[in-house]
């Protein structure tokens, strides 16, 4: 990588050789230009294997884990399944990125985080009204670090406070995100 770093290693800029291109993925690896997601995003689960695979030369080894982008289940070399690493709410079974789809999509990711079996999580969804593909997507999601593509504070207030167990979702250096502030459908700031 160090061998290659006056090409990965450059970024995006307001005032960019690209123009208004590239004021729009400010941040963003100028590696990815051309590719997926440029230049609106450049999301980390998306540039990881671009960088490992196509920008990288073969011979260097990188450690690929898991499924490209987010929300898709992947297995080992042994065929045992390795945990979901991002919930992208664009995929989310409920009903997409409809802001009531995905406040309820954050609430039953946090029911079927206390599930202790598939059979508990098919139950659940069977006295839910879930249909199995909507509950097998739903129990693989139970326990993901990341989610992707929440739009509004109340659907990051809503996720903070029931999948963190942060029943007060304050911000050391921020505004409280109190019932007046979480209800209000002012859009936030996607970071994934």
């Amino acid at each position: 990588m160090r061998e290659q770093w006056s090409t990965l290693g450059r970024v995006a800029s307001r005032d960019g050789e690209s123009g208004e291109e590239e004021a729009k993925a400010v941040g963003c690896p100028l590696f990815m230009k051309g590719r997926s997601e440029w230049p609106g995003s450049c999301s980390q689960d998306v540039i990881y294997p671009t960088l490992a695979w196509n920008i990288l030369r073969p011979t260097v080894k990188v450690a690929n884990p898991g499924a490209p982008g987010c929300g898709a289940m992947i297995k080992s070399q042994k065929q045992e399944e390795f945990p979901l690493g991002c919930w992208e709410m664009q995929q989310n079974p409920l009903g997409g990125e409809d802001h009531n789809a995905e406040l309820q999509a954050i609430k039953e990711l946090a029911a079927m985080a206390g599930m202790a079996s598939w059979a508990a999580a098919q139950e659940h969804c069977n006295a839910s009204g879930l249909k199995e593909p909507q509950c097998r997507t739903l129990y693989n999601g139970r326990n993901v670090p990341v989610i992707h593509h929440l739009h509004l504070a109340s659907e990051h207030a809503l996720a903070r406070s029931i999948l963190d167990n942060d029943p007060d979702p304050v911000q050391s250096d921020g505004p409280v995100l109190d019932a007046a502030t979480t209800a209000a459908p002012e859009r936030a700031i996607d970071l994934g």
